[in-house]
């Protein structure tokens, strides 16, 4: 059978957060011992690690003991409705957002009846659906499109906001300050997180206390820059060198702010440059 094209969003320059993996983690979901044991053992012998739950409730704990990369799931379900479970599983893995990448799961739902995206699913991280008896074939086909980004969930969408300052106070301010549903933001101490995280994905946006890099900010940032042009890149510092806001404009900061700053004035800068970054994905 053919993937629904209905549902999950899909690119072909997706950015994947398993791009360091061989396999994935994958929790099948389904009260029918032949469909659970039969997609369990294909995929594991194709070397992904398999759990296997019943239910929609035995589904949840296990995710919030493994943490699983990808779910698929045999609906409808004997206990609880597709969307309860995955709402669940969102809200137990916003608990846990210091040690989970992401709040929801890429989800591959396997049905008698076409699913569509008027029911909402795609919000809640349904990425695609195959119509029973199940082509494992084809499934093998998405779960690999998963693994590589081809297939996305839509929080992976968010716009990654990176915030850098020395200062663990100033962070703890910036995270409460930036918070929204559309924006991930992601704390960096110095310009080592900040390096790590750059090889890791491309962040929309950069904000940076620019004593926070090391003793050549400029030229740091102009590294940053280099490496990742389409990332837009805010300033802030308490230094009043007229030289120095020159380089960093001409070099592509598309904002200096020097201290001390409003913070609805900060904010309301960050919100025009999220909106900027999502128009640019559209």
């Amino acid at each position: 059978m053919k993937n629904n094209p209905d549902i999950g969003a899909t690119t072909t320059t997706a950015y994947s957060r398993f791009s360091d993996k061989s396999d994935l983690s994958v929790l099948v979901i389904s009260a029918q011992a032949p469909v659970r044991l039969t997609i369990g053992r294909y995929l594991q012998g194709r070397g992904n690690q398999m759990h296997l739950a019943k239910t929609g409730r035995e589904a949840t704990d296990i995710d919030a003991a493994y943490m699983v990369d990808l779910i698929i799931v045999d609906a409808p379900l004997p206990d609880m409705p597709l969307t309860e479970m995955l709402t669940t599983i969102r809200e137990r893995r916003r608990l846990m957002r210091d040690i989970v990448d992401s709040n929801i799961v890429p989800s591959i739902v396997v049905s008698q009846q076409r699913l569509n995206s008027t029911s909402g699913l795609s919000q809640l991280g349904v990425v695609a659906a195959l119509r029973k008896p199940v082509n494992l074939q084809a499934l093998a086909m998405l779960v690999q499109k998963v693994l590589t980004g081809e297939l996305t969930v839509e929080s992976d969408k968010l716009v990654q906001l990176g915030v850098l300052d020395p200062e663990s106070r100033a962070l703890e301010f910036f995270s409460k300050l930036f918070k929204a549903d559309d924006v991930s933001v992601r704390l960096l101490k110095d310009r080592f997180d900040l390096a790590n995280h750059q090889e890791e994905r491309d962040l929309g946006i950069l904000l940076v206390e620019i004593m926070g890099l090391g003793d050549d900010p400029v030229q740091d940032l102009r590294t940053f820059i280099t490496r990742s042009p389409k990332t837009k890149v805010i300033v802030c510092t308490a230094l009043h060198d007229a030289d120095m806001l020159t380089e960093l404009t001409m070099m592509g900061v598309k904002e200096v702010l020097t201290k001390p700053i409003n913070p609805f004035n900060i904010r309301t800068l960050v919100r025009e440059y999220v909106a900027k970054c999502q128009n640019e994905h559209e």
